[in-house]
C-alpha cells in the first residue's frame, strides 16, 4: 500500500462520518430502541442502523472488495486486506436522553495495521481525524498529545465499572482508581471512549485507561491511530503492544510522558 493513498482515505473517512453524522441529528427526536442488548441501557435504535447502513453502503459502493467490521452488523468479507471499524453512533444512551455527546467512530486497517482513523461529533462538528505516517488533526488543524510529565498535573480518564462489570473486576477498578484520584491531577469517567481518547491526541487530556472487561474494538480503534500519530503511546495494562485487536488485557492511551508512571499507578491497584 502506498502511503500516500491513506491521506485520501482518511478524507473519505471523514465524509462519511459528517454524513452519517446528519442522520443522526434528523433521526434524535424521533428514534426508537429497535434491539436490546445487554441490558435496559445497552441497545441499539433506528439511528444506530441508519447511520451503519449508510456508511456500509458507501464504503460498499467505492471499495466493494473491502472488508467491514461495524458494531451493529457485525463482519463482512472479513478476509479482506482492507477492513473498515464502524461505530455508527457511540454514545447511544446519551443521544437517546436527549445529550449532544455522542459521535460517530470510523477507522480502517490495512493488513491488520490502522491506517485511518476518525472521530466525528454532529452537535458540535468537531473532527478529529488521522491517517498513518500523516499525523493527527482536529478539524484540519494538526494536533500533538501534551507536554505534560507529572500525574499531579494531569487530567486522565478512566473507565469506571458499571453495574453490569464483573464484581472481581469491580474491585480492581476501584482499586486502581483511589490512586489515581490521589495522584493526578483530575479523574473523568472515560464513558465517551472514541471522544476520550481523541482529547488524549489533540492535548486536551494525558491519558485515558480502560479496564480488561472495557471497550470494543470500534470504540477504540480510531483513537488508537491518533495518539499515536499525535506522538503518544499506546499499550494495554502491563505495557504490551495491542495486538490482533485483543483488548482482554485492558487498554492504556496517552501522550507518552506519563505512560510508566501510570502503568505502576495499575499495577499497585492490580
Amino acid at each position: 500500500m502506498d502511503v500516500s493513498e491513506n491521506k485520501e482515505l482518511e478524507a473519505f473517512a471523514v465524509e462519511l462520518a459528517k454524513n452519517a453524522g446528519k442522520i443522526l441529528i434528523e433521526f434524535q427526536q424521533k428514534t426508537k430502541i429497535v434491539t436490546q442488548k445487554t441490558n435496559s441501557l445497552d441497545f441499539a435504535t433506528e439511528a444506530d442502523l441508519a447511520s451503519e447502513k449508510y456508511i456500509r453502503s458507501e464504503i460498499t459502493k467505492r471499495f466493494p472488495s473491502h472488508g467491514i467490521l461495524g458494531e451493529e452488523r457485525g463482519v463482512t468479507n472479513s478476509e479482506s486486506d482492507y477492513i473498515w471499524i464502524v461505530d455508527p453512533l457511540d454514545g447511544t444512551l446519551d443521544y437517546t436522553r436527549g445529550f449532544s455527546s455522542f459521535d460517530v467512530l470510523i477507522a480502517l486497517e490495512h493488513k491488520s495495521q490502522l491506517v485511518v482513523g476518525c472521530v466525528y461529533r454532529p452537535t458540535t462538528n468537531n473532527t478529529f481525524s488521522s491517517s498513518k505516517g500523516f499525523g493527527t488533526r482536529k478539524n484540519n488543524k494538526q494536533v500533538n498529545v501534551s507536554d505534560v510529565s507529572s500525574l499531579e498535573d494531569s487530567i486522565i480518564y478512566f473507565s469506571l465499572p458499571r453495574h453490569s462489570t464483573p464484581a472481581e473486576e469491580t474491585g480492581r477498578s476501584l482499586r486502581v482508581l483511589h490512586p489515581l484520584v490521589k495522584e493526578t491531577g483530575l479523574v473523568r469517567d472515560a464513558w465517551e471512549g472514541g471522544m476520550s481518547i481523541a482529547n488524549v491526541a489533540a492535548g486536551s487530556a494525558e491519558a485515558c485507561i480502560f479496564k480488561k472487561t472495557g471497550p470494543k474494538w470500534w470504540d477504540v480503534a480510531a483513537g488508537i491511530l491518533m495518539v499515536e500519530e499525535a506522538g503518544g503511546r499506546v499499550s494495554d495494562l502491563h505495557g504490551e503492544k495491542i495486538a490482533n485487536r485483543d483488548l482482554t488485557r485492558g487498554l492504556v492511551v496517552s501522550n507518552g510522558k506519563i505512560h510508566d508512571q501510570l502503568l505502576a499507578l495499575i499495577q499497585k491497584g492490580n
